[in-house]
């Protein structure tokens, strides 16, 4: 079965994300490691904007991965050399290019994790098996952005999801589910997202593994009556939010 991972080029996490990808790769489960290109100077300007609501550490995170890309992009380029897996740029998931890529290289699965983009139709249905998220909250009832970090401010169960991607956001069947951090159990940010990327990579391998086998995508029902949707917080919000976790 060939997998592709798909990540952006900068994240805020620490090191760019550098730890999943490593780990995951280092399993000999990914073919293909596919870089999605959203550098922009943008997030200076942003992370200089968390680091001013006091989000100092995810606000100069997002600074340093912007201005040192093009290292975490060749680092990435050399790990995925490394580990035997074939190393590609594209700006979206939806063009006619990298839709085609995926069909002539009869990839079977897509996982997707740490980025921003929509998945429309004609992706979600390129490759033969289909497409998978890491999710960063607890489904069905946590959806949007931030829901890890939203669970930590209001002293819940933290964690994440691995789902089916479909035309709707956060929804599909859930495959795999994951808790960091119990209620009231990590008050930084910075580190929950540390031992969620070893958690992360851990439950991918599985996951590859159960869909090799069934040459099928799987899981239950991702339904609930007590679904909440989340944004990514205000500068107001941080503000309030870094009260009780680090950031």
């Amino acid at each position: 079965m060939k997998t592709a991972l798909i990540t952006s080029k900068v994240t805020f996490i620490e090191n760019n994300y550098s730890k999943f990808i490593e780990l995951l790769l280092a399993s000999g489960k990914i073919h293909y490691l596919i870089v999605l290109d959203n550098s922009t100077n943008e997030h200076v300007l942003k992370g200089l904007a968390l680091m001013l609501a006091g989000a100092r550490k995810t606000g100069a995170n997002l600074i340093k991965n912007q201005l040192l890309n093009r290292h975490y992009h060749q680092q990435r380029e050399k790990l995925a050399i490394g580990y035997n897996a074939s190393f590609h740029e594209f700006k979206t998931v939806n063009c006619d290019e990298f839709i085609n890529f995926v069909k002539n290289q009869s990839i079977d699965l897509i996982i997707n994790s740490r980025t921003r983009y929509i998945y429309k139709k004609a992706i979600l249905k390129a490759p033969t098996i289909g497409c998978i998220n890491i999710h960063h909250g607890l489904l069905p009832d946590q959806r949007g952005t931030l829901c890890d970090l939203q669970s930590l401010y209001q002293n819940k169960d933290a964690g994440f999801t691995i789902h089916e991607m479909t035309p709707k956001l956060d929804d599909g069947r859930i495959l795999q589910q994951q808790i960091v951090s119990k209620k009231n159990e990590i008050h930084s940010f910075i580190e929950y997202q540390k031992k969620s990327m070893e958690l992360e990579a851990n439950c991918c391998e599985r996951v590859i593994d159960i869909i090799s086998n069934k040459r099928e995508l799987y899981g239950t029902t991702n339904t609930s009556e007590n679904i909440i949707y989340y944004k990514t917080p205000t500068l107001k919000q941080i503000t309030k939010i870094k009260r009780k976790i680090k950031l």
